[in-house]
């Protein structure tokens, strides 16, 4: 086969895994669309199958786990839930939640800000936006790797499979402190604390490395750290002050404005 052939066959496999995503019905979708314009860009989004297609891709590019035999669900709600989204399941088998309480007002903000841009105004922000296209790619990760005891793990990958920056000006607003992997890292930290662990990671150990510690982790259940021991071929107790250093370093470049 030849090079061009292999990458229609891949973006094939992409689509016909995007094919095996679950919409609400049309009439839910319309009823959700006529809340306003947020509301229908927010519907488009979720229902965009070329989205779903390049999560595939990146799951499989960034984490080398495209599940054979994908079947996700979406449900779209409102609930005090402070999430955005969430997700079950494992293996590409699972429901993706979407929280419209807090996509719609977000979207409608970002629309404010592009109307601002538009008349050639500055808009300000403390924190850069989070990154709409992100959503999708990070929580189809947590449904193709399932769930782990360390949050940390979960939301790290999720995080670096999606991409967005943003996770690590929040953590700076916190005035968050970046500790050793070996102390319990707080559920708000954990998204940025885990994909600095994963781009450290992919410094170190190339991306098939990060690649290799997503299936030991995922499908052969082995712990953060024998996983990146056995990757790095050193000894994790002399891993974690390396790594913690770097990803201090590397979470501080993303200053919030003041």
């Amino acid at each position: 086969m030849g090079l061009a052939l292999f990458v229609l066959a891949l973006l094939d496999q992409y689509d016909a895994a995007s094919e095996k995503v679950r919409f609400p019905d049309d009439e839910v979708l319309r009823e959700w669309s006529s809340r306003g314009e947020a509301h229908r860009k927010v519907i488009r989004m979720i229902t965009d199958r070329t989205a779903w297609a390049k999560a595939f891709e990146l799951v499989d590019h960034k984490l080398g786990m495209l599940p054979p035999k994908p079947e996700i669900g979406v449900s779209i709600e409102e609930s005090e839930d402070p999430r955005p989204a969430c997700s079950t399941g494992k293996e590409g088998r699972g429901i993706v939640r979407f929280n419209m309480r807090h996509l719609a007002q977000y979207q409608a903000k970002l629309d404010e800000l592009a109307i601002l841009e538009k008349e050639g105004k500055v808009a300000r922000w403390i924190v850069p936006p989070m990154k709409m296209e992100a959503i999708i790619p990070h929580e189809l990760t947590h449904v193709v790797t399932g769930g782990f005891e360390d949050l940390w793990v979960a939301e790290g990958l999720a995080s670096y499979v999606a991409s967005d920056d943003v996770v690590f000006y929040m953590f700076n607003q916190r005035k968050s402190r970046v500790d050793t992997l070996e102390r319990l890292v707080p559920e708000a930290d954990a998204y940025a604390r885990g994909m600095a662990f994963f781009l450290w990671l992919e410094k170190e150990q190339g991306a098939d490395g990060v690649r290799s510690f997503a299936r030991k982790v995922s499908r052969e259940r082995y712990t953060p750290a024998r996983a990146t021991s056995e990757i790095a071929g050193q000894a994790w107790e002399s891993i974690v002050p390396v790594e913690k250093t770097w990803s201090a370093g590397y979470i501080a470049q993303f200053k919030p404005s003041p």
